[in-house]
């Protein structure tokens, strides 16, 4: 999955297999929940997007990473 900042560049990638979810119900959710963990931060900005089955699902909020002890590292998960 590319992420990508609101001018259409990719900033970032991911496969959709690190625990990454799909939903959607009829009338009340859709989203994507990206899931992946980076050795150094990045910041995500609202508006930040990727595209899902010719959907564009957006960032609509802002995105704070959660460092994780035991990796060194810092766990996002992306809605």
């Amino acid at each position: 999955m590319d992420i990508k900042d609101i001018q259409g560049n990719t900033i970032f990638s991911t496969p959709k297999d690190n625990g990454s979810l799909y939903r959607k119900k009829l009338m009340s959710e859709d989203y994507l929940l990206l899931r992946f963990n980076l050795d150094d931060p990045i910041q995500f900005e609202k508006g930040d997007y990727t595209d899902y089955n010719g959907i564009r699902y957006e960032l609509t909020d802002f995105v704070f990473p959660n460092y994780n002890t035991s990796t060194g590292g810092y766990d996002y998960e992306l809605r």
